[in-house]
């Protein structure tokens, strides 16, 4: 876990935002004609949570160039980003769908435990999951501003500056498949469904995912069979290359 040191801070919370309150001025005798509104103006502080230290440099980079956001610190899986985010008061936290390690999983079950435990910190999901069915998922566990890796980065600021006032954003090509899921729905998986197939075509076994979603391997393998049948798959080879096709398997270089 890495909590931004003072020289980056001041590196980056120069500008201007969100205004928090103001007051008049105010004199005895004659009204002052030139009254003054002071407002107090904060930048959005922030933190990154992502598995690949590329994308962290690059957003800390990018976010030296833009004084109405500060980065306050950056995590690595999901354990370093919960002790952040208990020691850290920030306004949002960017975090990535997929981050193998830690022991609050990733994907829907964390945004789920991120949105229970600190239900003050708007999220960012930052992804290379190119699928509407995640999206759609995402966004009815209650997250609102999402940003896909295959666009440029230069997109995520706009969506932090949203996420800190509670409106939604979504990156050019996350609006694509939004609208392309409207226009063609298909099959309705449910959250957990999805999950589990998630993570077994990334590598992990039943018993693993089991562990993660804390469910039985029972549940796990009942689950895993509903969604095939839903899909129409009747192997795991299928398995992977309906998800290949459909977006679920990120690239090397992003989750």
């Amino acid at each position: 876990m890495i909590v931004g040191n003072d020289n980056m801070l001041d590196s980056v919370s120069h500008g201007v935002f969100l205004r928090i309150g103001f007051r008049e001025q105010e004199t005895s005798g004659q009204p002052d004609k030139r009254q003054q509104k002071e407002a107090r103006i904060m930048p959005v502080e922030f933190i990154i949570a992502d598995d690949h230290p590329v994308v962290t440099i690059g957003v800390a980079r990018l976010v030296a160039a833009h004084p109405d956001l500060s980065l306050r610190g950056c995590a690595r899986n999901s354990s370093e980003l919960v002790n952040l985010l208990a020691t850290t008061s920030v306004q949002v936290a960017v975090i990535d769908y997929s981050m193998p390690g830690g022991e609050y999983g990733d994907g829907l079950s964390l945004i789920r435990f991120l949105l229970r435990r600190f239900p003050r910190t708007a999220l960012v999901l930052l992804t290379g999951n190119d699928s509407s069915h995640i999206i759609e998922h995402a966004q009815r566990a209650g997250v609102k501003c999402i940003v896909a890796k295959s666009d440029p980065l230069e997109y995520l600021p706009p969506a932090i500056l949203a996420a800190a006032v509670g409106k939604s954003h979504l990156s050019p090509r996350m609006l694509e498949l939004a609208s392309l899921h409207e226009q063609s729905p298909g099959v309705v998986l449910s959250g957990r469904e999805l999950e589990v197939l998630r993570l077994l075509v990334e590598g992990y076994s039943q018993r693993e995912v089991a562990r993660q979603l804390c469910r039985s391997v029972q549940t796990i393998s009942a689950q895993k069979r509903s969604a095939m049948k839903k899909l129409g798959l009747s192997s795991t080879i299928d398995v992977h290359r309906y998800a290949a096709a459909n977006g679920w398997v990120t690239c090397a270089d992003g989750g």
